[in-house]
């Protein structure tokens, strides 16, 4: 039989969590949590087959929303957090070859 997840919030901040998400992602771990809440008699399968996540990440988001909030569903890092120079650090470097080229 499947694990019951308790998930207690408020409906009304999740849903306008989800309407000023930034990007897909952040919208489909809010929207686990939100189903989570609205429908506590769905399994974290079925929340995963709507947002496309396995059944592992909906227990996961469940639970990083249990422990830390809502504020821990955002993804704050942007699009380039892998990144190893700043913008000014990465044109000073590839000055000495630019005048090469």
């Amino acid at each position: 039989m499947p694990q019951k997840r308790v998930l207690e919030g408020d409906v009304e901040s999740i849903s306008s969590a989800m309407k000023a998400s930034k990007n897909a992602d952040e919208y489909r771990r809010i929207q686990c949590v939100y189903l989570g809440i609205l429908y506590p008699e769905m399994t974290a399968k079925q929340i995963g087959k709507i947002t496309q996540y396995c059944e592992s990440r909906v227990w996961a988001i469940h639970a990083k929303y249990c422990k830390e909030g809502l504020c821990s569903l955002s993804d704050s890092r942007g699009g380039s957090y892998r990144e190893y120079m700043t913008f000014d650090e990465e044109v000073r470097f590839l000055e000495p070859f630019e005048e090469k080229s």
